[in-house]
């Protein structure tokens, strides 16, 4: 399925089955969450600058997405997580910004689910990263006083950081 222009959801989107895939050509804005199942696939790979929303939270447990996440932004206020398949998340240009208050960050496959861009707005008062994850590019924070980044896992930065 194509999203093409601007489109509103309400309510959540589940992208399943093995042919599955849910690609983004402009803006779409979910109001709740966000996942993909049993090899379903999300693609923000075109010049266009994709952009998704979403409200509530993201769960990539579906297929592998290489070579579907390399343009775009993913915009965040709930929690993000990846599943079972070592390649259920891998961003390979997709920027993915951490709005909203609190967040809990969790890759089942920390070493092969991975960010490439990765910002936490200063909105944001507390970040756990419960099993860690890896930045290949760049990791921006704009801090507040009184930010909290933490969790049991190791937050790996292969690129830069910048702090605002």
């Amino acid at each position: 399925m194509t999203v093409p222009g601007y489109v509103t959801l309400y309510g959540n989107v589940l992208v399943s089955g093995a042919a599955a895939v849910f690609a983004i050509t402009d803006y779409l804005y979910i109001e709740g969450n966000f996942g993909t199942a049993d090899n379903g696939t999300l693609s923000l790979n075109c010049d266009c600058n994709p952009y998704l929303e979403v409200t509530g939270n993201i769960d990539f447990n579906g297929g592998s997405q290489v070579g579907k996440l390399g343009e775009g932004t993913i915009d965040l206020n709930g929690n993000f997580s990846a599943g079972a398949h070592p390649t259920a998340f891998i961003s390979e240009g997709v920027e993915v910004f951490l709005t909203g208050f609190t967040h809990t960050v969790s890759m089942t496959h920390p070493e092969t689910q991975t960010f490439q861009r990765l910002y936490i707005d200063r909105d944001v008062t507390h970040t756990t990263f419960t099993n860690g994850a890896v930045v290949n590019g760049e990791f921006g924070e704009n801090a507040e006083a009184g930010m909290i980044i933490d969790g049991a896992g190791q937050l790996v930065v292969r690129g830069s950081i910048g702090i605002a």
